[in-house]
């Protein structure tokens, strides 16, 4: 934003502390006063001087320039957004704020996801149409974004892959352990996975009705340790332990205040643990 057209010290350190890119807009008279900004990792960078034009220079102009940064087949829709005539409509229309998302480049020429704001006014002395336009860098919530639908696609498939599965997927004496521990225990499965799969996998192997309660990461978003504490609070258990083959399920009792069983028979190394078990079938002379 230039600091020229901003005589309000807390509205321009406002907008800076929020902002990544940031300018203002005389859409009546088709200029950027002063010039534009991108600030990253603190920095400011001068996108004028970037793209070789003056300052005060024409909002066409730095239209033009910074079409050269933005991909082939997002090109159209910039241009349609940043179109004077069109913003001048769409004030007179009653839009008072405007936003849109395009790829770019950032000043120091890593992609960027780029979310752009106007806010729309008509300055009192002047009569003039301004923009006061502010970027906000969304690339790394739209990664965050894209690793999360593609976690979502594979539970998925591993979901379809299992329901579809006719092999016996257990340890050997899994399903007879369980059933006799039902019997004199209550039995609860706590998992990192997603929802619904521990539903579905008692249900594939019969054990639904020995399994007294579930809980997962992907129904609460809370670590094991914390579900493991939901699970014995929810059932006003007592003296428990929770079976486990790795270090996380380890971590995730000593978190809970319980006792841990290694299960070595599994996948993982665990270092310390309260007992150890080499076949499923010991939790029947142990517990």
């Amino acid at each position: 934003m230039s600091k020229s057209m901003i005589n309000n010290r807390f509205l321009e350190e406002t907008v800076f502390a929020i902002a990544d890119g940031y300018c203002v807009i005389n859409l009546t008279k088709n200029y950027v006063p002063g010039v534009m900004y991108q600030v990253i990792d603190g920095r400011q960078y001068n996108l004028n001087e970037q793209l070789g034009l003056p300052e005060d220079s024409s909002l066409q102009s730095l239209v033009d320039a910074w079409a050269l940064t933005i991909p082939k087949e997002g090109l159209s829709d910039f241009l349609k957004e940043f179109d004077r005539e069109r913003l001048l409509k769409r004030f007179e229309n009653g839009e008072r704020h405007i936003s849109f998302r395009y790829w770019t480049r950032t000043a120091t020429f890593e992609p960027m996801l780029a979310e752009d704001h106007m806010a729309l006014y008509r300055d009192a002395e002047t009569g003039d149409v301004i923009a006061v336009n502010y970027v906000l860098d969304r690339t790394e919530h739209y990664r965050l974004e894209e690793k999360e639908r593609a976690l979502e696609l594979c539970c998925m498939y591993e979901h379809e892959v299992l329901e579809r599965c006719e092999e016996n997927l257990l340890y050997p004496g899994v399903k007879e352990t369980i059933q006799e521990l039902a019997k004199t225990h209550k039995v609860c499965v706590v998992s990192n996975c997603q929802s619904g799969y521990i539903e579905l996998f008692l249900k594939k192997n019969q054990l639904e009705q020995y399994v007294l309660d579930t809980e997962c990461y992907g129904d609460t978003k809370k670590s094991k340790g914390e579900n493991i504490r939901l699970v014995i609070e929810r059932n006003h258990l007592q003296n428990c332990v929770y079976v486990g083959d790795t270090e996380g399920d380890c971590e995730a009792a000593k978190a809970a205040g319980i006792p841990f069983i290694f299960a070595a028979y599994g996948f993982g190394n665990v270092e310390t643990f309260d007992k150890e078990i080499r076949d499923v079938r010991e939790l029947l002379e142990i517990l």
